[in-house]
Formats: structure tokens, sequence, C-alpha cells
């Protein structure tokens, strides 16, 4: 088959698929540059389309300029069969791990429009915890979405960190009337209702019902979990925090700044938080409290302050108030969406629509099915409502006792609903096994008699314990505590169920006598029989008070205390024996009891000690049983010198070892302290090693020293345990050391120092219609990348404006929002921020523009704010009409390598002249001066020579450049020096500057003179230029000539 026919077949069969998939001849319909979303499937598409340009690969319909983004036209459900539960009959469960966020890092982000108008996206779940950047989005940069909810019964969403309902991580980008009314679930950090992590984003009238869980420890919040240079504007949070971290409205916000949160709001009884990095706490009925914007009398301060002046494009207002028992809700496009109890369930689809307790009543009957979460028990009695324990049936709501059947019928289950139920009533509500009808107290299982009927039960059940009585809310009847009616109480009555007899002295269940009122009859119908032997419990035949084993009859004698009879009595027989649970005590020999067999003691015959190594009449150790009564009363001192070999046992380090004496054994290190992370304060850093935690354990010695190296380096700390350390991620090797010198084997401690960040200068100077770059240092490298870093314009000290920066194109850039990023190490010694400035045709006196380092961070999935160094913190960049001097830097090179050094017979040679000017119009000549050597180079930026006729030796070359500005200025003349070898002399490589080589001050084999260099006689030019630089007479006024020329051209 012919390739051409092949290729075209693969397009036929494949591109169907990839372009326009839905087949539609219009995206745009209503032409207003945002591509329509009809279903899940268009949705899911969007993430090949992150710039809001396309849409199943089709731009068809859009706008000359283009489609900016998307618009929902209708709401969309998660749920996609309707059968409320989430699972593989849905078209996007993906296995149970739900939506894929649209978006999945700052490299891979939505960054077009996403307007809701007004629609609804419900039941959405994603269900990866190890995932990071979580929600609808998964992450945008420079987007904007607005006019769009999520919510449902079923919505949860779930990630490791920079988790939100709407998007996981948010960086410049404005995100205006939206909300969440669902379930966010963070396992990690930055973790937020509606947005996890948000770098220079605003929010703006937007809020947050239901539950917030984070599991990370910190930058957790019902709004945004870690907010960075943006603002958070008119919003609120009900939602509850289910975490140890502080975060009512905003978990975290760059160095504490609460004041980049306007007229936002958190209740503190419903979040369960006091504490919120910006935001106004008030309670939930405060924050229901107001009907209208500016509200002054419901709490102070003023609530929902100048919330009246956020409307949409028309000019309706956002929020509607409700009533006074209502929060506000947010109105979308006509459409009215509130969550008035603030417990996470719109108002539409919460079945107690004024109640924070609750909201699903799933049999209608009045009574909840569940307690939201954060409803404690204060919260559930103030709703008077009471839980259904039969939530799929209307007949019945309470089971006391829960045993699956219930208590009564509800008030309006009539006996065809009874009997449609299914239930059948319980005949022992309160479980404690006595029917309803025979209970006194049917609902409490504390106790059911109650002889005379005065509310006062006759005594507890058996069941019941001390706590069961004393939550019970019942009190004994005091006199008829007399179970058996004996005329003896049941505290005194060893038989409480027999009014026979009442005394048992031994507890061994036979009477020690009938009471006076019992007969015959009553003695025969008791089933009772009377004690033979009072004071023998086990009736053995030995009294209680010499019996070892007062409850059995097999043994009664246990010498050493040991609980082993020493032998059974003559009565047991062998079936006596086995029914014992009795063994024989096989070891009587131990005279002390000291638990050590005679034949094992050295001191039989005291039981403080057992061992005595060298058999000198001391012992080695007490036993553990003896504690220092039982030492002190012994009459034993403790030897000294176990194993006799001249050195005390407080200073052998082998005590039972007579052939050692010299501890040679190295400590075990067990653990050192934790990883330390922490701003650098200048190149290096006073940090502070907690040697308290640091662990180890020695054969001998008690207290160790602990030593720490860096780079195999012992580290000298202060006498407050600080070191200096330079910056970066660095791994410290700690050791342990015993009083004879053995050191342990090394753990690491990881120690990260984030680097200051500066301007490398204060200022600098540029011209117009030139990229001017402001370098941007670190003091040291960064232990972890990319590092970003936010610089501000401060507008109020800057005479250049806006205007005065190129704004649009590729190379266009916002002054309110600069930002640098430095990704490796390699690259930050060519950190800079780049400013495109505009050319506006004009003669003007210098301007410049103040530029201020506003915030840093480090990290991707998780970042570390950097510290700024406050010396070099604002650069001033000043903008000039005037023509400056243009600077110039010659290299050499021969086949590739650049150096200074270089062998005649190793091929060309090419020099290039590097030309800096600030003026970014400029075009510029050169003057070369080069009698040395064997070519005479033109008007041009480099020349190559062959240097294989040349003497080995020193040469020079010298250039002057000269600008077309007005006036014209020429460079500083630049002498170039460089070395001729032959072969056989070469050494491979740029070797510095091997001669004298004019003024080269700094070893690159340039030489600069001081001045305007003037050009050789022997040219035939003269001094002079109105710069004091020097070019041909003829050649000057050309160049003027052109200069003039093209300045007239431009005017």
């Amino acid at each position: 088959m012919p390739r051409a026919l092949f290729l075209l077949l693969i397009l036929f069969f494949i591109a169907p698929n990839s372009w326009a998939a839905d087949g539609r001849a219009d995206y745009d319909v209503d032409d207003d540059g945002l591509i329509e979303i009809n279903d899940w499937a268009d949705l899911n598409e969007v993430r090949n389309s992150l710039d809001g340009s396309a849409l199943y690969g089709s731009s068809a319909g859009c706008p000359v300029d283009g489609c900016v983004g998307f618009e929902l036209t209708t709401d969309l459900d998660f749920d996609t069969n309707g059968d409320g539960a989430l699972d593989g009959s849905d078209t996007y469960w993906n296995g149970g791990e739900g939506w894929q966020p649209i978006g999945s890092s700052s490299s891979d982000a939505f960054s077009g429009v996403f307007h809701g108008n007004g629609h609804l996206v419900r039941n959405l779940m994603t269900a990866r915890p190890d995932v990071n950047s979580q929600g609808l989005f998964g992450a945008m940069v420079d987007a904007t979405v607005q006019e769009l909810g999520l919510s449902g019964p079923l919505m949860h969403i779930q990630g490791n960190s920079m988790v939100g309902g709407l998007v996981g991580y948010a960086q410049g980008s404005q995100i205006t009337a939206t909300f969440v009314s669902g379930y966010i679930d963070g396992k990690g950090n930055s973790v937020g209702g509606l947005v996890g992590s948000a770098l220079g984003t605003n929010i703006v009238a937007s809020y947050v019902t239901g539950l917030v869980n984070g599991e990370g420890d910190r930058e957790i919040a019902g709004l945004v979990g870690y907010r960075l240079a943006g603002d958070v504007i008119a919003s609120l949070s009900t939602a509850y925090m289910q975490s140890s971290v502080i975060g009512g409205l905003v978990g975290y916000s760059f160095s504490g700044d609460a004041a980049d949160t306007y007229v936002s709001y958190w209740a503190t009884d419903a979040s369960g938080q006091n504490i919120s990095y910006g935001g106004i706490r008030a309670t939930l009925a405060e924050l229901q409290c107001p009907t209208s914007a500016d509200n002054t009398s419901c709490a102070e301060p003023t609530l929902y302050e100048t919330w009246a002046e956020y409307t949409d494009a028309q000019g309706n207002l956002y929020w509607d108030y409700g009533t006074d028992t209502e929060l506000p809700g947010l109105r979308l496009q006509g459409r009215l969406y509130r969550d008035g109890d603030g417990d996470g369930a719109e108002a539409d689809y919460d079945d107690f629509p004024t109640q924070f307790a609750a909201s699903v009543d799933s049999d209608g009957d009045g009574a909840p099915d569940f307690w939201k979460i954060g409803c404690e028990e204060e919260c559930r009695i103030a709703s008077g409502l009471v839980l259904d324990q039969f939530p799929d049936s209307f007949a019945a709501t309470i089971d006391t006792d829960m045993d699956g059947l219930p208590d009564r019928w509800n008030d309006d289950c009539d006996s065809a609903c009874q009997s449609a139920s299914g239930l059948t009533l319980d005949d022992d509500n309160d479980g404690d096994s006595v029917a309803n009808i025979d209970d006194a107290f049917p609902a409490n299982p504390a106790a059911a008699a109650d002889t005379d009927s005065d509310g006062l039960p006759d005594a507890w059940h058996a069941a019941c314990d001390s706590d069961c009585q004393t939550t019970s809310g019942l009190t004994l009847d005091p006199s008829p505590n007399d179970t058996d009616n004996d005329g003896v109480i049941n505290d005194q009555d060893a038989f409480v169920d027999n009014s026979a007899a009442a005394v048992d002295a031994d507890d061994d269940g036979l009477p020690d006598a009938w009471l006076e009122s019992c007969d015959s009859t009553c003695q025969s119908n008791s089933g009772l029989t009377l004690d033979t032997s009072l004071n023998d419990t086990d009736n053995d035949g030995v009294v209680n008070e010499e019996d070892d084993f007062i409850n059995n009859s097999a043994a009664s004698v246990d010498a050493d205390g040991d609980g082993y009879p020493d032998a059974w009595l003559e009565s047991c027989d062998s079936a006596c024996q086995s029914n014992s649970g009795l063994t024989l005590d096989i070891s009587l020999n131990d005279t002390d009891n000291d638990g050590v067999v005679n034949g094992n003691d050295a001191f039989v015959n005291n039981s403080a000690a057992a061992v005595d190594t060298d058999g000198d009449g001391q012992p080695d150790a007490w036993l553990d049983s003896c504690d220092s009564a039982c030492q002190s009363s012994s009459g034993l001192t403790l030897d000294e010198d176990n194993d006799n070999d001249g050195v005390v046992n407080s200073e052998d380090p082998y005590p039972l070892d007579n052939e050692r004496s010299v501890d040679a054994d190295a400590p075990e290190l067990l653990q050192v302290p934790q990883e330390i992370s922490m701003a650098a304060t200048g190149e290096s850093t006073l940090i502070t090693l907690n040697v308290m935690e640091a662990q180890a354990i020695d054969n001998f010695d008690d207290e160790l020293e602990f030593q720490v190296e860096l780079n195999s380096e012992l580290l000298i700390r202060n006498e407050d345990q600080q070191v200096s350390l330079p910056s970066g991620a660095l791994s410290l090797q700690w050791f342990a050391v015993d009083d004879a010198g053995n050191r342990s084997e090394p753990l690491a401690q990881m120690v990260n120092i984030y680097p200051q960040v500066r301007f490398a200068e204060a200022d600098s100077i540029t011209g117009e219609q030139r990229v001017a770059p402001v370098a941007l240092r670190l003091s040291g490298p960064s232990p972890e990348y990319p590092v970003s870093i936010l610089v501000s314009w401060v507008e109020s000290e800057s005479i250049a404006t806006s205007a005065d920066v190129v704004t649009e194109g590729d190379n266009g850039v916002n002054l309110s929002k600069l930002i640098v990023t430095i990704e490796s190490a390699e690259a930050q010694d060519d950190a800079a921020l780049l400013i495109p400035v505009a050319a506006d045709e004009e003669v003007e006196p210098d301007e410049y523009l103040t530029l201020e380092l506003a915030a840093a961070q480090a990290g991707s999935d998780t970042t570390f704010e950097m510290p700024i160094n406050a010396d070099h913190q604002r650069h001033r960049l000043t903008i000039t009409d005037t023509n400056i001097a243009p600077t110039v830097t010659v290299t050499a090179a021969q086949n590739g390598e650049q150096g200074t050094v270089f062998v005649t017979d190793a091929g060309e040679v090419t020099l290039n002249a590097e030309v800096t000017d600030v003026n970014g119009g400029d075009s510029h000549s050169y003057q070369w001066y080069t009698s040395e050597l064997p070519v005479t180079p033109g008007n041009e930026a480099s020349f190559t020579f062959n240097p294989q006729s040349m003497a080995v030796g020193e040469y020079s070359v010298s250039i002057v450049v000269t600008d077309d500005g007005v006036p014209m200025l020429s460079s500083e003349q630049v002498e170039f020096t460089f070395t001729l070898q032959e072969a056989d002399g070469a050494d491979g490589g740029d070797d510095g500057d091997n001669g004298d080589g004019g003024n080269d001050d700094t070893g690159d084999g340039i030489s600069t003179g001081g001045g305007q260099t003037p050009v050789p006689e022997e040219t035939g030019n003269s001094g002079g230029g109105s710069s004091g630089g020097s070019v041909g007479f003829w050649l000057l006024c050309m160049m003027m000539f052109v200069g003039l020329w093209r300045r007239r051209s431009l005017g």
C-alpha cells in the first residue's frame, strides 16, 4: 500500500475521535467567547484544552480572537444514574477513585474562564487519599471561575495535600460567587472547603458549609487552607472543622497577614474554631440575624459591611439575606442557593432547614436519621429533636434498649401503618429482661421493682453497676430493701432471696442458723442445709485461720506461700485432686521464700539477695523484691568488686569478668534530634541543637558526650548548644562518645536552612525599548526548589507608571503581580526579574520604578516561607532617555573552546565582542586595533584568523564600540591579551593571564584603560568625540548623520 494512502487511512479513523467528538458545528452558540459545556463528557474534555480555546480539539464558532474559556449550560449530577449511591454504575466512577480533577500542577493547570451561569455540580466525588491537588479543578493558574456551586449529600472530595471543593491549587486566579456544601477530606496540609492552597488568588462573595476534615498539622480551614498574596472578600464559612489545626476561615496566611481578609466571617460554634488567620468571628445565630447588609444591631462589629456592593454583570446583588434565622445565600442567574442553618445541606435538600443539628429524615416522620458531625450533646438537646432508630420506617422512632424493637408507635401511625411496617413492639423496652407489664420502670434498665408504687425502686438490677445507678436518675427506696421480707435488710442478709436464714459467716453458702421465724416446713422448703463447721469455708476440716486454701478442700498447707500446696489432704482422692485446679509445690526447698531454691541461693536464709559470684559472703545485688527496708534489715552489704580483679564495680566496665577492666565497647546511638527547618539570618545562621533529644546507651558510662559533624568536620557548639551553619539541606552526623573515647556509629539529622532573598543591587539603569534584568540573589542554596519570589511595585514611591512598561504580548508583565521562579540551584545565580521597558517616543527626564520583595517560598507540594533581607529588599530601576555609553567584553575561542591560550597549528581562532547597551534601540559600530595580527577586521562584532604562521608569544588586540545614539557615545577601549604556544607546549586549556597583558585586573585576558581611549595615529583618525571616545573623523560624521536621520524618522 502506498505510504500516503496509509497515512490518509490513519487520519480517517483517528480524526473523529480527536476532533469535535460531539460533532457540533458551533461551540460558542451565544458568541460570548465561552464554549458551552452541556454534559459530563464536555466537562471531562476541558482537561484537553486548559486555556479554554477549544473543545474536542475544535474552536468552531469561536470569535476571531478565539475562545477564552467555558460556560456551564445545565446542572450536572455525578450520580449519573440517579440511584442515590455512587458506584461502578456511574459513568465517572473510575474504579472507585471518582472524578479526575481538571489540571494537576502549576505546569498543567487550567488557565481560562469557567462561568457556571448559576448552575450546580452535585454529588462530586474524588477518592485519592495519597494524591495532591484534588477538587473539581486540581490546579488553576491565571484562571477565572464565577457563579458556580458544588453540593449534594454524596459530595466527598478526598485527597492528600492541596485539597478543596472547587480547586486544590490556585495561582494568580479570580474566584467569585461560588459555594461548596459538602465533605472535604484532606490527609495532608493545605486543605480548605473551597480552595486548598491559594497563591495570589482573590476569593470574593463565596461561602462554604458542611464538613472539612484535615489530618495534617498545618494550613487547614473552612474556606481556604493556605493563602499567599491574595484577598478574601465578602465571604463566609460555617463548615465544621474536624482538625486539631486552627483555622475557622483561613488556615494560614503568609506572615499571619490578616489584613488581606476583608468583611469575611466564620461561625465559631458551628466550626468548632475560635481562631483564624484572617476573618471576623461570630456565632451562627449572629450570622443568621441580619436581614440586610451593613447590619449594626445583631453583633459587634458591623455584619456584612459593604456586601451590597458585590453584584453580577447585570448589576444584580449576589447576596440574599433571608429571614433573621437564616444565613445569607447566593443569588446566581436568578436562582437562590442558601444553606440557612449552615449544616452543609442546601435548603431545598434539607429536611430540617432551620436546624444545624441534622438535615436528613428519610422516612419523613420528623426524626433525623443521624446527627451532623460537630453537633454534640448540647447542640442535640437544644435542637429538640429525637434521633430516629428506625430511619427507614414511618411507623416508629424510639428504641430505648436498641434491640431493634420499637418502644411505641409514632402518633400518626394507625393500625394499617403498624401492620405494614413489619415491626413488632418491644415487650421489654429497657432490655432488663423484665417484661414491660411486670416492670415498674419499663424505660430504665437500672431497676424493675417498686413494691409500694412510690416511684422509688426497691433494689438495683444485678447488672446495674455504680455508673448505671448514678446515671439512672433513680433513688432506692430506703424502707423496702428487704427482698425476702425476712426482717433483715439485704445489706445484712447473706440469703437475700430466702427468708429461711440470713447469716453465713464463712461465706460457704451454708447458713449458720435458721431464722426464728422459719419453722420446720420453712426449713424443709428453703433448699438450704445448715453449716456443720461454721469457721471452715471449704468444709475440709481445717478452720480458715489455719487453712492456706480456705475455698479449696483439696489442701490447706503452703509453707512458703507460693500458691502451691505442700501436700494433698488425706480426704482428697485422685478425682478431688484433679478437680481442685491446684498443683503440688515441686520445689519446697526455698527456705527464705525468695523465689530462689536453696541450691541456687547463696543466702538461703536471707530473702534480700541470692547471688555471690566470688563467694566472699557479700551479695552482688539485691533481689528485685527487696526494697530499702528489706535491704536495711538484711544485715548484708553489697560487694564492691564482684569479680575480684582489684577494680571496684563502679569503675569496672566488666564487673563480672576479671580478665577485662578497660572499656573497649563503643556506645550505641539510639536517637538524634528531630529534623529542623528554619529561615537563614545571613550567609550563615546560628542554629540551636537540641542535644536533650539525642539518646544513646553504653555498657558502662551513664553520661555520654555527643559530637556533631558536617561534611566530616567537627562542629564546635557554644555554651547554648548553638552552631553556625550555611544555607541548604544539611545532613549533620551525630556521634555518641564515652569517657574512654569510644565513638558510636553515626546517625544523621537533617537541618534545612532556607536562604535569604535579596536584590543583587540597590539600583540599576536602563533605556527604553529594552528588557531590563533586575538581578535577584539568594544568600546560599535552598534546601528545596522551586523558589517562588513575589515582587511588588511600590507605586507610591515610583515616578514611572505602568504605561512605561510593556504589559501586552508574550513579553508583557503585570506590575501588580511579578513572580520570579528559580527552578534549581544551578539557576539561582542567573535569577532576574525581567522588566520590558516600552518606547514612548518622547524625550523626558529620567523616571524610575521602585520594586520591593514582598514574599518568597520554597517547595512545591509543601512550601516554606523564605526570609527576605531587609537591607536589600528594595531596588530602584531608572528609565532614562539619555544615551549611555555601551560596554564591551571580548572572548576568544579555538575549535569551540574559549580561553586565552591557543596552539599555533590547532586551527583558526575567533575573537568576539559582546556589547551591553542599556539603550534598547541603539545600533553599534566596531573599531578593532589588531596591528599584531595577520588580519585587519572591519566593522564587525567578530572575526577569525589562522595563527599557524604566527610566532609563539603573547598578543594583544583592542576594540572601541560606538553607538548611534544622540549624542553618539563610545565604550572605553578594551584590550584582550592571549598567548600562542606550540602544540607540544600546550597545557590543554585556559591557564588564565600568562603575561602582563596591560591592566588585566581580572585574569580574563581583557585590559581596560581609564577614560575614553583614542584611536592610534597610524589609522588616520583623530581623537575627540562627544563622549571622549575616538573613531575616525569621517566615520564619526557619517554615523552622526545616520543617527540624526534615524531619530528624525522616528519622530
